[in-house]
């Protein structure tokens, strides 16, 4: 899970494996301060949600911020989790379903970088590893290897703007909807990545030396 602002700073990655058991190691080549957590599923639960707000809430700026999640709602219905986040001054937004390719940032700007720098890292890797499995240590080098390159403070701010969401900007958020989508349910959804952005005209960040403190 990546959780980016709109003035390009980050939160350490938030990472969830299948598995049974957590393994320190997993974390070793990861960017500094990611978070690994275990997942029967391999992908984010309640309990991983949870993990992730205690994970954002020790790098988050002091103030209030918006969290906008995307559309898997479900995954964001626990009580207590949401509790614990209304009392860090932390307002949960959650997006439709089938909207957050053209309504989250991320999805706009971030995650096609983050593809395509991952895949071409893994390419090179297999070449010089001929016959080796890719496991679960290794993924945490290549990881940080494509998170560097994709995660840029230009990319990062005009995915926000782009979406309409900073500054706010209702006629491009709702021009790249025809009435045809708005009807339908035909639109992928993304994976788990997450972005914040203050109420405040100048949005409160969360700053990378800031974010690196902390233990995905």
């Amino acid at each position: 899970m990546a959780c980016i602002s709109a003035a390009g700073h980050y939160v350490s990655p938030f990472v969830v494996m299948k598995g049974q058991c957590q393994n320190d190691n997993y974390e070793i080549y990861m960017p500094p301060g990611t978070k690994v957590v275990i997942s029967h599923s391999g992908y984010m639960e309640l309990e991983q949600f949870s993990m992730f707000i205690d994970h954002f809430i020790a790098a988050k700026p002091a103030g209030t911020i918006i969290l906008i999640l995307d559309g898997h709602g479900p995954n964001y219905s626990d009580f207590p989790t949401i509790e614990k986040a209304v009392t860090n001054d932390i307002s949960l937004l959650c997006l439709l379903s089938h909207t957050t390719n053209k309504l989250r940032s991320l999805d706009v700007s971030f995650c096609g970088p983050l593809k395509k720098h991952y895949n071409k890292a893994c390419r090179i890797h297999l070449r010089k590893n001929s016959g080796k499995w890719l496991n679960k240590v290794v993924f945490g080098g290549i990881f940080a290897e494509a998170w560097s390159k994709a995660h840029t403070v230009g990319n990062d701010v005009n995915g926000f703007k782009a979406c309409g969401i900073f500054p706010i900007n209702q006629v491009v958020s709702l021009s790249m909807y025809s009435y045809q989508e708005w009807s339908t349910e035909g639109v992928v959804e993304a994976q788990d990545e997450v972005e914040i952005v203050s109420p405040n005209q100048e949005p409160a960040c969360v700053s990378p030396a800031s974010s690196t403190s902390t233990a995905e």
